[in-house]
């Protein structure tokens, strides 16, 4: 079987996210890359994307897990802060080990994941965020997380989207 260029670099991209990040424990000094994560395969993936961008720019990291008491749409299921910095260091744990490197950090914080991650977003570079929608544009969801954060961030929106073979099924 014939493999297309497009599925070549697909595949290489995949491998390439899949693997562990460098962690060169070098410091960084420009604007952090901030990523909000929620404890899903989803966000691991953002994290692991997050660290190869960062790389690219030489900065740092800043990982953000937001929590509510209600358990509100777009939060993690977290209804604790220790609950929620539990989930917060699965997430870290499953991208570095149990050795983050030393220009990477994490905040965990009560509230509104939008409000939240559009306030920590002043002073980054960019901000990553995970979409667990459909992918389909016409699904209703302009009050996501991610579309909130990307009309209203203080620096550049990547939206991210596992696109790992059966990753919609997660």
């Amino acid at each position: 079987m014939t493999t297309s260029p497009l599925h070549s670099t697909v595949s290489r991209d995949l491998e390439r996210t899949q693997a562990q990040p460098a962690t060169t424990d070098a410091p960084r000094t420009s604007a952090p890359v901030l990523v909000g994560v929620d404890g899903s395969s989803q966000s691991i993936y953002a994290l692991r994307r997050t660290v190869r961008l960062a790389d690219s720019l030489d900065a740092p990291v800043r990982a953000a897990l937001i929590w509510s008491p209600e358990g509100a749409a777009g939060h993690t299921g977290a209804k604790t802060h220790r609950e929620a910095e539990r989930a917060l260091n699965l997430v870290v744990n499953s991208v570095f080990g149990i050795r983050s490197p030393s220009w990477f950090s994490k905040i965990v914080r009560e509230g509104s994941p939008a409000s939240v991650l559009i306030e920590e977003s002043a002073g980054s570079q960019m901000l990553v965020v995970g979409h667990h929608g459909s992918g389909d544009l016409n699904d209703g969801d302009l009050g996501s997380v991610s579309a909130a954060c990307a009309g209203r961030a203080h620096c550049p929106v990547l939206i991210t989207h596992d696109v790992r073979p059966g990753a919609e099924l997660e």
